[in-house]
């Protein structure tokens, strides 16, 4: 029975790659098109989850090579968890911070754990951490705060959370559902 299922295993193995690399592609494009606002008026962009691991996948080992491996994204009714395997010293370039627990907590690579949930409508989104996660310590209070303050803050200095945001690129809504990411684009008499 080996016999006859290796080659199928060997051929599954050889195109997990290929189909990954399409998944990152079709995302790549979406996103772009929404960059560019080149989409449709009252268009309904739909990401599945294997293109947003994908993608995820693709990105972080393109920017963040020596810090990031194995990003996930599990989707949920109006939210997410992301986990990776990160290295903070390596991610922060170098930045570091007196805190000794901050120190101790974000040394070495670690499995991180973020859960988030998004609202949005009328162009406007709110992202809100529900849930963070270094090795399997919850993290959360004044050590979260420091967290923020001097890794992800520095890095996405221009980032939003828990307070509202424009979502700009002539998008009108994000919708997170368990299977797909819905992001609708306004129509054109919402479009400024």
């Amino acid at each position: 029975m080996h016999t006859r299922f290796g080659p199928v295993l060997a051929l599954a193995a050889a195109l997990l790659p290929a189909a990954q690399n399409a998944d990152y592609l079709r995302a790549k494009h979406k996103i772009d098109a929404i960059g560019q606002e080149s989409v449709p008026p009252g268009a309904l962009i739909i990401l599945t989850p294997a293109e947003i691991n994908a993608w995820a996948e693709t990105e972080a080992a393109r920017k963040y090579p020596e810090a990031i491996r194995r990003p996930s994204i599990s989707l949920r009714e109006d939210g997410a968890t992301g986990q990776a395997l990160i290295d903070f010293s390596k991610l922060s370039s170098g930045q570091g911070t007196g805190n000794w627990l901050l120190r101790m907590l974000l040394e070495g690579e670690r499995p991180v754990s973020v859960t988030v949930r998004l609202t949005s409508g009328g162009g406007i989104a709110t992202v809100d951490l529900e849930r963070v996660e270094i090795s399997g310590v919850l993290i959360e209070g004044r050590t979260l705060n420091l967290l923020l303050d001097y890794v992800f803050r520095p890095q996405y200095p221009d980032a939003k959370i828990g307070e509202p945001f424009e979502l700009g690129y002539n998008m009108e809504a994000i919708r997170v559902r368990s299977e797909r990411v819905e992001i609708k684009i306004k129509d054109r008499k919402n479009q400024k």
